[in-house]
């Protein structure tokens, strides 16, 4: 991929173990967790205990200064 030019503004890998600033829609819960990570020591589980239908979350971009990006 060929990133010149664009600006990160969401880098979060949760190794902080950490999901403030996720914002959860649907059915369950999401959080930062340790369990059996996609990679590193932590990433995002989802809790579908007792939970029907779909879910997901999106990054709070409101509280994200966008200051000096073109």
């Amino acid at each position: 991929d060929d990133d010149t030019g664009f600006a990160t503004l969401i880098n979060d890998n949760f190794e902080d173990g950490n999901s403030a600033g996720w914002l959860p829609y649907g059915a369950g819960t999401w959080n930062a967790s340790n369990v059996a990570p996609s990679s590193g020591t932590w990433s995002l589980r989802h809790s579908n205990t007792g939970a029907a239908g779909s879910s997901h979350v999106v990054f709070n971009t409101e509280a994200t200064s966008l200051n000096g990006v073109t």
